[in-house]
């Protein structure tokens, strides 16, 4: 009886092929790419005299689900940033931009796909 047991037991395990006849990857990712601008950035701005954002040259865009962190990646000093992430949707925020008051974004990402994005931080100037 035992060694029937035994041969059971040995066809049984996982297959290596996957029964939809493609393949999964467990680390498929998604890339969110773009930039973190500040503004207004000046102390008076008139409808003649363009003020134009600034880029924020400091801190990290942090992408969480939940509450949760899920990744982070740096603000460049020229004020881009890149995540790779699991596919999903993700609020990203800049964060450690010092005294600025920055927004969160709800952005969703698909696997294979590049998702840009601009967050926008308030200086206060008014």
């Amino acid at each position: 009886m035992s060694i029937l047991v035994a041969a059971v037991l040995a066809g049984c395990g996982s297959s290596s092929t996957p029964s939809s006849g493609g393949t999964t990857s467990p680390t498929a990712t998604a890339t969110v790419t773009g930039s973190v601008v500040s503004g207004p950035s000046c102390p008076v701005a008139h409808a003649d005299t363009p003020c134009p954002d600034r880029p924020v040259g400091k801190g990290a865009v942090v992408a969480r689900v939940g509450g949760h962190e899920a990744g982070r990646g740096t603000i460049s000093s020229a004020g881009r940033f890149q995540l790779s992430l699991p596919p999903g949707s993700y609020e990203l925020t800049p964060e450690g931009t010092g005294i600025l008051t920055c927004a969160t974004v709800e952005v969703p990402v698909a696997v294979g796909q590049t998702t840009p994005v601009t967050l926008r931080c308030d200086t206060g100037i008014r």
